[in-house]
């Protein structure tokens, strides 16, 4: 499990949504909760292929 500060982080409520264009681009979307928090931060990640990366 990843840490942050000394802190456990958990990852939850993954989703994910693939299209496949110029770029195949996907968009990841998830909750990130520190250790003995009950709410955390929402995280968006932009995803695009470049070359064979």
């Amino acid at each position: 499990m990843p840490c942050l500060r000394g802190r456990d982080i958990q990852i939850k409520d993954v989703s994910y949504l693939r299209w496949t264009d110029n770029a195949d681009t996907m968009v990841v979307t998830f909750a990130e909760l520190l250790q003995g928090v009950q709410s955390g931060q929402a995280r968006r990640q932009y995803r695009a292929h470049q070359g064979n990366q």
